[in-house]
């Protein structure tokens, strides 16, 4: 005996028809029900999505498209340099000259310093330049 016989024999279904269309009607069933529930996730999901983008207050961002458009940079005057000198600054550009002409001291020539200023800096300390230095590095 084969085990669809058997099975219907033993679920009181009589004819073997019966048990091949009772099959397709769990699977047809299981298959609506796991869809359905996909697109219920779906729909719950964009629900939630929009209700955050209203409770963040941050407007939904518009997609544009981009012009490569070449635009003239307006010139800017050279700021103007002070040359008042205070008392801090003296010991500075004397330690300055100082380590100068340490460096020129027996190579025979005679460095000239025409101005000091100070270095133009990036607004990140020199430990944080180290890191991004160190971990940006190529290998």
């Amino acid at each position: 005996m084969d085990l669809l016989t058997l099975a219907a024999k033993v679920e009181n279904y009589g004819v073997v028809g019966n048990l091949k269309s009772h099959g397709v009607t769990v699977t047809l069933s299981g298959l609506i029900i796991v869809f359905s529930m996909l697109v219920f996730l779906v729909f719950v999901l964009v629900i939630f999505g929009s209700l955050m983008e209203r409770l963040s207050g941050k407007p939904k961002k518009e997609k544009s498209v981009k012009v490569n458009k070449v635009e003239p940079k307006p010139v800017v005057a050279a700021p103007v340099v002070n040359n008042a000198v205070s008392a801090d600054e003296d010991e500075i550009i004397a330690a300055i000259s100082a380590a100068v002409m340490m460096m020129y001291e027996g190579t025979g020539t005679t460095p000239v310093i025409r101005s000091i200023r100070p270095a133009q800096t990036s607004g990140y300390s020199a430990w944080k330049m180290a890191g991004i230095m160190n971990n940006t590095r190529s290998f």
